[in-house]
């Protein structure tokens, strides 16, 4: 009977000030603490996931309620039962934030800290829980719309796939309780425009920034809107993701993101084959942003243009110079293997394959490779005529790897 009550409020309640005429929002939380107590109603999964609808109904409907910390810990052990941990810590994560001074807190917060801990299958990266700790330890917000924010903030720093479209309603409910007017609105929706872009839904994650560039044309997210836009219609409509970047280079040329801007206007002269172009577009970025993480990109990306036209001995210089710029192992790989070919297979120049091998063993001296990248740079200096420089390299392959089978036979040459 009660679960016949149930469905029936859970139809009626999209009409709430018919039902619940004044105290509506007091009147739902008391129906919803009754059935949620009932033994007899809980049995099944379907009633599990319906009681569920309707607590996250009442908090759309009813943000910021006085008894809003219960429905969040009522939703909690829910999704405990329905063993949907993702969304248990969630929820948690609701009231610790939205009511950090609930008697409710403490105990939220400790499953929090439980559940992205020590669970069997932890949900977070070492990373993450540092982030998310950091704005737990936090003093909780008093004010409902700025804990909100917080709340959201959290969500989108941590990015978590399984509670993309948890995120997509708060943003949503943000919106609608607080409306465009409200401080944060463009933030919120930059967000939400963001969640979607992560989501792949490209065409409704393009309408958002766009809302947000029209709507909030004086906002202080505006340059990180249009980079989205850039990157949303770059793929199949390369002119215009450019007009953007222009846009963002032009009027805010000390953003953070103007050096990501010129990358991707770079990438996109690259892969639209526009080779001189992007050479001149990677060369200004490199004098442009010297700091800039995107550097050691562009010189392998400069090296692999060079190296397209047969100028083998430039595309060695600029593999040479991505080692000179903070790169990440993928680049360095990629440029030091570029250079190691193009010495051996392309210019065939003994003395530069072995310089090729031996940076790669100085940058990955741990790599499974190493000791036969090493033992081949020693052998090729050997072959050069360099015997100073190919012993050194023969004795640092016994001292560096000496359970290498390549260490034996360094051993063998040292002593001829």
């Amino acid at each position: 009977m009660l679960k016949t009550a149930l469905l029936i409020v859970l139809v009626i309640t999209w009409f709430p000030t018919s039902l619940f005429a004044g105290d509506e929002a007091d009147r739902a939380f008391k129906f919803w603490q009754k059935a949620l107590t009932d033994s007899s109603f809980l049995k099944s999964p379907n009633d599990l996931e319906t009681a569920v609808q309707g607590l996250e109904f009442f908090w759309e409907q009813y943000p910021g309620h006085k008894d809003e910390d219960e429905v969040f810990m009522l939703l909690a052990r829910l999704h405990a039962r329905l063993k949907q941990p993702q969304f248990q810590w969630n929820a948690f994560l609701r009231l610790v934030v939205l009511h950090g001074q609930s008697p409710l807190a403490p105990r939220a917060r400790a499953r929090l800290d439980s559940l992205a801990n020590y669970t069997t299958a932890p949900l977070f990266s070492i990373r993450n829980i540092a982030g998310l700790n950091a704005f737990l330890d936090a003093e909780p917000e008093s004010d409902y719309r700025l804990a909100f924010i917080r709340y959201l903030d959290i969500l989108i720093t941590l990015d978590i796939p399984s509670l993309y479209v948890k995120t997509l309603q708060a943003c949503d409910l943000y919106l609608r309780k607080f409306t465009l007017e409200a401080p944060d609105a463009d933030l919120v929706l930059y967000w939400r425009g963001l969640i979607k872009f992560r989501s792949e839904a490209f065409t409704a994650a393009r309408y958002d920034f766009l809302l947000l560039h029209s709507v909030f044309p004086e906002s202080r997210i505006i340059p990180n809107a249009i980079y989205q836009l850039a990157r949303i219609t770059g793929k199949e409509h390369p002119e215009e993701a450019k007009a953007w970047l222009i846009e963002l280079l032009n009027q805010y040329p000390d953003h953070e993101l103007s050096d990501d801007a010129q990358f991707l206007f770079s990438e996109l002269d690259y892969k639209s084959g526009r080779p001189d172009n992007a050479l001149n577009d990677y060369r200004l970025l490199i004098k442009l942003f010297p700091q800039s993480p995107f550097c050691a990109k562009s010189m392998l990306r400069m090296g692999q243009i060079q190296e397209d036209r047969g100028k083998f001995k430039e595309a060695v210089t600029a593999y040479r110079q991505v080692l000179l710029y903070p790169a990440d192992d993928s680049t360095a790989k990629n440029a030091l293997t570029r250079w190691i070919h193009v010495a051996a297979d392309l210019l065939k120049n003994g003395v530069m394959e072995a310089n090729a091998r031996l940076a790669y063993v100085n940058r990955f001296p741990n790599a499974s490779d190493a000791a036969g990248q090493l033992w081949r740079a020693a052998k090729l200096f050997e072959k050069a005529g360099r015997k100073k420089q190919a012993r050194a390299l023969f004795k640092r392959l016994v001292d560096d790897y000496p359970a290498s089978p390549h260490a034996r036979k360094a051993i063998k040459q040292n002593n001829k």
